[in-house]
């Protein structure tokens, strides 16, 4: 069995080698606020040594659609009726 007085000295030492809880919470949320402060300045650098300026779109080219207009100026299909490679099957296809 361990002596009291050996015991008391125990529970000091590991006090002074171990803050308590609340001293390290204390210490993190220091160490975070720091941290934080730091992310900002960078953060406010960056956002004022940059002159951003608006850059303009490129044009960009549309697909056409599946109508097109003839020499008349008439819309004509570009495919006529149902393919006849495509075989229907009704309903009692698996």
């Amino acid at each position: 069995m361990v002596n009291h007085g050996l015991k008391k000295l125990l529970v000091k030492t590991r006090q002074l080698n171990y803050p308590s809880k609340s001293k390290r919470l204390h210490q993190h949320s220091l160490l975070h606020i720091e941290e934080v402060k730091r992310t900002n300045k960078k953060e406010k650098n960056t956002m004022t040594k940059k002159n951003i300026r608006p850059q303009q779109v490129a044009p960009v080219e549309r697909e056409t659609t599946a109508t097109s207009k003839d020499q008349s100026g008439q819309v004509t299909p570009t495919s006529k009726g149902i393919p006849t490679y495509f075989p229907f099957a009704g309903e009692d296809a698996e």
